[in-house]
């Protein structure tokens, strides 16, 4: 007979937990997500043009998806130029792009239930010193946290080592959301890498590293990868240019 004390149905913790480490499948297809979401990020910023607005630009990513081979977008895009690229959910809309504009595509892939995510940021036609600057304090925070990132390592502590970086340029109040979250069937799970995440990485875990800088007014720069964390290393799974 069942002891009726024992609780056989496993925590939503533990059932959480058991995601975040993929298995060697698992990491194959959030590979080819990945890959897909590469190619799409990188043909939709050839197609940001001044005059486009950011609906469009959304939507030449999800038709890009869907005519090579993904079954939709991971989640809604994120196209957001000029002072909108300073909310880091803004959703795409009417709003049309202009030389000289920051402009911040924040997008995956869906393929089979698995998800990937992506973040670039570019500067449309023009050039700035001021983007210059935050985009190279944001890339160093990406870089430093990246090469951080290892078995044992808590989910808060990366997440301060980046935001130190920024906090050291004089920007850390214009980094407003987490470093990071696992992906793979959902867009967030565990890990969660946030500045109260108790999660402890692990061995075969895929998770997202994406610090930000946000000016109201101005506009904003965002830099997503995915990595896998390994034995030995972390492998970027999302490897479009920066």
């Amino acid at each position: 007979m069942l002891n009726p004390r024992v609780n056989l149905i496993p925590s939503k913790e533990v059932v959480e937990k058991i995601r975040a480490v993929k298995d060697k499948d698992e990491v194959d297809l959030i590979r080819k997500t990945a890959s897909l979401a590469d190619d799409a990020v990188t043909f939709a910023i050839k197609e940001s043009k001044p005059g486009k607005s950011e609906f469009e630009i959304a939507w030449v990513i999800e038709k890009f998806l869907r005519e090579n081979g993904a079954d939709g977008v991971a989640f809604d895009t994120i196209v957001a130029t000029g002072a909108n690229s300073a909310k880091p959910h803004h959703r795409a809309g009417s709003t049309i792009i202009k030389a000289g504009d920051p402009l911040v595509i924040d997008m995956g892939a869906l393929l089979n239930g698995y998800r990937s995510d992506i973040t670039r940021t570019i500067l449309v036609d023009g050039e700035d010193e001021k983007f210059r600057r935050i985009y190279e304090v944001v890339l160093e925070a990406q870089i430093t946290a990246i090469g951080a990132a290892k078995e044992g390592v808590i989910g808060k502590e990366l997440d301060l080592i980046a935001r130190e970086v920024i906090t050291n340029h004089g920007f850390g109040q214009n980094f407003s959301h987490g470093l990071g979250h696992g992906i793979g069937l959902n867009v967030h799970e565990m890990p969660m890498v946030i500045p109260s995440s108790e999660h402890i990485l692990e061995e075969g875990m895929i998770f997202t590293v994406e610090p930000g800088i946000y000016l109201p007014g101005w506009g904003g720069v965002r830099i997503e990868d995915m990595v896998l964390l390994e034995e030995a290393e972390v492998s970027l799974l999302t490897n479009a240019a920066k």
